[in-house]
């Protein structure tokens, strides 16, 4: 016998583009995390995930993240069709504009 509280999931909060989001579900892909955000059509976006170590992960449209492993997951989108790479203190990272600013760079 099952009650009404078992079928509530839990809510995990997103954060995109230093916005915050929620969601119920345990997983989620790229192409959902770009709806959540607004982001249409998402075949013109990149999405990154804020995984392991702080390591920014190519979460693609179709690739699924478990969520709940932090108390906010945390998710970066780019309107672009290329990724570029860099080197920071030998460790290789990605990127999804030609420039990285801590501020607008408009």
């Amino acid at each position: 016998m099952s009650t009404e509280t078992e079928h509530v999931k839990k809510e995990q909060t997103l954060n995109i583009d230093g916005h915050d989001f929620n969601s119920h579900g345990e997983e989620l892909n790229g192409r959902e995390v770009l709806q959540i955000a607004g982001r249409h059509p998402p075949d013109d976006y990149i999405v990154y995930w804020l995984g392991k170590d702080n390591v920014l992960e190519d979460l693609g449209l179709d690739r699924s993240v478990h969520l709940h492993k932090h108390k906010v997951e945390r998710f970066l989108t780019f309107n672009s069709d290329r990724s570029y790479r860099f080197e920071l203190e030998g460790k290789r990272q990605d990127w999804g504009a030609p420039t990285i600013c801590f501020r607008s760079c408009a």
